[in-house]
């Protein structure tokens, strides 16, 4: 949202942040005004059409500019030649009449006749497709420049993931020797080796024999980034030649990542998704009821009062309905205004459905830095003084000041393990035995539960069905085996010409089947669920026991619904006498970036850190050992052997009815012959073979007189309070972690 121009006047100083709003679109225009939802929804399918082949021409521009057709690299730092491109690609396929203001660039007119042959079915002689005509002084004409603000934001955005594209390169070439998590582990040390220009590979790598392709890929780095630091780079603005520079080794690594048959690849330039997606609305022209177009900067210079404006988008939009206390412009301009208040910034984006507002916020008290992505946690300064801090994220190897022994009298400290099966497990407390009410200071997510709630697998069920009622799976095919991941522009050219063919049909499909419907339900459960969290990781709510299951309400209406979430607290919370926590909250997370298994839904870690930090102190930390060692007497824990029955069968989950009324029964395992009918379950196959495992969720500590069975989740989320605690108590020293719990050797961030 960093694009979107200020308005006119908002009557506040300059610092400000932008705060977001949502709501549905019906519920937001008046009704006198409803016909401006349907043009909305028909701009957005437009808009969505015009994206997505504005980024391919540009993406065959570039791989035909590296290839050496022609010289002069294409102004993609030009906000005039975004607006050329995206106006270029809604002419028809077969116009003979191209736009005079295409004449002083010979580059861009040369690929674009490639790219109009690339849209015309050259058997039949007529276009696949014809694109929508957009007139100008239309609410479409201004999309263009909005759609050229975003797309030199992402462009440079894309180019900051080398390092990333690296790293997939360097696991495509280890899977074969290694499985996929000493994979990934391995090539984001040796891409963060090949950065930081390294000379040689990490000391633990060498028995890997990586050194050629080590020292291939470093001179391919060093011919075209020596001597660059990479973070200075991106944190300032990217000029052209180091955007040519980086596109070269980009380049050479997607190539080198086809010779090896990667299964996973990357674009080399930003592409646009198939789904309609949210467009910028701005104060430039709005829709009246008769049907003519008002330019609200020429109405506001005319008048000279900028209070019309906010009277028009009043007049259109129910704004009070998603910000009712706001400060407004009023008439006159020198009112004494209200530092704390927000204002309407004017904006708002849409895909039809869904509209967010975008509203703007003084941040004079604020002073935690506001961080979006975990590259820009990585950025953040070190040595940092957090003592004002109740809120925000930082990183515990950073060395923050301010966290000291004072500070734990009046703070609730909570450490937090992520991970894959178990979302989340937090705790409050250094206790693990079994004691009455423990369960209230411990926190978990069960990742099941999460998905769940957030319904991702009701939503693949409906994406599925409606691929099969549309009869449209046979396009998808084709787009994936003609993907957009390739370095050839000749090979572009083929995804180009796939994707028009298919254009019709995918965008019939994407704009119907209530798909923006159905996003905007998952955005709301998501949003739900994420309350859900961070009110029990702050201690407002009571959480659940650990392992309740997630209980469907079958009532009739949603207030029903309500009062008795509302009841069921309430007694919760007099039988457990649970008391609401009133002091500020610091949680000592676990930094692990947790991978999206195969033929798993992912898990949105990253999202929900930024999410709590809004209301909580994040202090990440790493999570070396944190599970191998006993919290209670720094101990190995000993992994607890079991068994499991391997069949010759096929296997299927079926689910098993039980004499629970009003429950779906539970999935056991079972056997299925080849025709998929169910055979017997697997503990029951006569067949089968027993073969030893690991139980992943237990281990045993030897070191007392009867063996102690440790949840290894709960014992990571102690060692993480730990940590944060012996840091606050030690005011910072560098050593504040326990022995067992300490790296040999500190190779960068985990």
């Amino acid at each position: 949202m960093a694009n979107i121009p200020q308005p006119i006047f908002n009557g506040f100083p300059d610092r400000t942040r932008n705060v977001t709003r949502n709501c549905s679109l019906k519920a937001l225009t008046q009704p006198e005004y409803g016909f401006m939802q349907t043009e909305i929804r028909l701009i957005a399918e437009v808009n969505a059409t015009r994206r997505q082949e504005a980024f391919n021409l540009v993406n065959l521009h570039m791989r035909r500019y590296l290839e050496g057709n022609f010289a002069v690299i294409p102004l993609i730092f030009n906000q005039t030649w975004w607006t050329w491109v995206y106006k270029l690609v809604g002419l028809h396929p077969q116009a003979e009449n191209i736009p005079a203001f295409l004449a002083t660039d010979n580059d861009l007119m040369g690929t674009f006749a490639v790219f109009q042959t690339c849209r015309i079915d050259q058997e039949a002689n007529e276009a696949y497709y014809v694109p929508d005509t957009v007139n100008d002084g239309t609410l479409e004409a201004t999309m263009a420049g909005n759609f050229a603000r975003q797309a030199i934001q992402n462009f440079k955005e894309h180019l900051r993931g080398l390092q990333q594209h690296i790293a997939i390169l360097w696991q495509a070439a280890l899977e074969p020797r290694l499985n996929r998590m000493e994979a990934k582990r391995a090539s984001a040390q040796l891409a963060r080796a090949i950065v930081h220009h390294d000379p040689q590979p990490p000391a633990d790598l060498l028995n890997l024999d990586i050194a050629e392709d080590y020292q291939m890929l470093r001179d391919v780095f060093e011919a075209n980034l020596a001597d660059v630091d990479l973070w200075l780079v991106y944190a300032r603005n990217i000029d052209y030649a180091m955007c040519n520079r980086i596109l070269n080794v980009s380049r050479w690594c997607l190539q080198a990542a086809e010779d090896l048959q990667a299964a996973k690849r990357w674009s080399l330039l930003p592409v646009a998704k198939h789904q309609v997606s949210n467009f910028l609305i701005l104060p430039n022209v709005l829709r009246q009821a008769n049907g003519q177009f008002m330019n609200l900067h020429a109405l506001a210079r005319l008048t000279g009062n900028p209070a019309t404006q906010q009277l028009v988008w009043e007049t259109i939009f129910n704004i009070n309905h998603v910000q009712r206390h706001r400060w407004r412009l009023r008439d006159n301009l020198n009112d004494v205004v209200n530092l704390n208040a927000i204002s309407f910034a004017f904006s708002m984006q849409s895909d039809g459905v869904k509209a967010h507002l975008l509203f703007q916020k003084p941040i004079l008290l604020q002073i935690e830095p506001v961080v979006t992505t975990r590259a820009e946690i990585r950025r953040l300064p070190e040595n940092l003084d957090v003592t004002a801090w109740t809120k925000g994220v930082y990183h515990l190897d950073k060395g923050p000041r301010g966290l000291n022994e004072a500070r734990i009298e009046n703070s609730r400290i909570v450490g937090l393990d992520p991970g894959v099966s178990s979302m989340i497990t937090a705790t409050s407390t250094q206790d693990e035995m079994p004691q009455p009410g423990l369960w209230q200071q411990e926190v978990e997510v069960r990742t099941r539960s999460y998905h769940a709630r957030t319904q991702v697998f009701w939503e693949y069920q409906k994406e599925a069905n409606n691929r099969t009622k549309y009869n449209i799976q046979d396009e998808y095919d084709q787009l994936a085996g003609n993907s957009s991941n390739v370095s050839a522009a000749a090979d572009f050219e083929q995804h180009i010409r796939v994707m028009s063919r298919v254009r019709n049909r995918m965008r019939f499909f994407n704009a119907h089947f209530k798909h923006r419907e159905i996003r905007a339900t998952l955005a709301s459960a998501r949003q739900s669920a994420n309350h859900h969290i961070m009110n029990q990781l702050l201690g407002l709510t009571p959480p659940f026991r650990p392992g309740t299951k997630m209980h469907h309400i079958h009532l009739s209406s949603k207030r029903m619904r309500k009062r008795w979430h509302r009841h069921r607290r309430q007694a919760a919370r007099e039988l457990s006498g649970w008391v609401r926590n009133e002091n500020d909250t610091i949680i000592f997370w676990g930094d692990g970036e947790m991978p999206t298994l195969p033929y798993f839904a992912p898990i949105p870690h990253v999202g929900i850190i930024l999410f709590v930090a809004k209301f909580a102190l994040v202090i990440l930390s790493g999570e070396f050992r944190t599970s191998q060692i006993h919290s209670g007497c720094d101990a190995q824990l000993v992994p607890i052997r079991g068994t499991y029955i391997r069949t010759p069968h096929r296997m299927k989950r079926k689910r098993v009815q039980t004499r629970i009324r009003r429950t779906r029964g539970r999935k056991v395992k079972t056997c299925v012959n080849m025709d998929g009918q169910r055979l017997h379950r697997q503990s029951l196959c006569t067949q089968g073979q027993q073969q030893g495992t690991e139980l992943w969720s237990l281990k045993r500590c030897l070191n007392h007189e009867h063996d102690v069975v440790i949840d290894r989740d709960r014992n990571a989320a102690r060692n993480m309070r730990r940590i944060g605690l012996n840091y606050m108590m030690m005011d910072g020293d560098q050593d504040h972690r326990p022995v067992p719990l300490r790296r040999p050797q500190l190779i960068g961030h985990q």
